[in-house]
C-alpha cells in the first residue's frame, strides 16, 4: 500500500471512521490473499517443468529443451489465466 493511501487511512481513522478503516484493511488483506491463491493455482501446471537449463551454466542440447518446450506450449494453451 502506498504511503499516500496509508496516510489517508490513518486520517480517516482519526476522523471517527475506525470501523470502516478496519473493514477496509481486512478486505484489502483478504483480496491480497485471494489474488496470491489464484496466481499460485494458475502457476501449478508449470511446476513440473524443469528449467534448470535456463541458467545457461552449460550450453544446453536441443534434445533437453525440446520436450519441455512442447509440454509447456500444450499446457499454456490450456491455461485459463488469460
Amino acid at each position: 500500500m502506498s504511503l499516500k493511501v496509508k496516510g489517508l487511512i490513518a486520517q480517516k481513522g482519526t476522523e471517527g471512521y475506525k470501523n470502516e478503516v478496519e473493514k477496509f484493511l481486512t478486505e484489502d488483506a483478504n483480496l491480497y490473499e485471494r489474488c496470491l491463491e489464484y496466481l499460485n493455482k494458475q502457476m501449478k501446471p508449470l511446476e513440473e517443468f524443469y528449467f534448470k537449463w535456463l541458467s545457461l551454466s552449460q550450453i544446453p542440447s536441443w534434445d533437453a529443451i525440446e520436450p519441455i518446450s512442447d509440454k509447456y506450449r500444450n499446457t499454456y494453451r490450456q491455461c485459463k489465466m488469460f
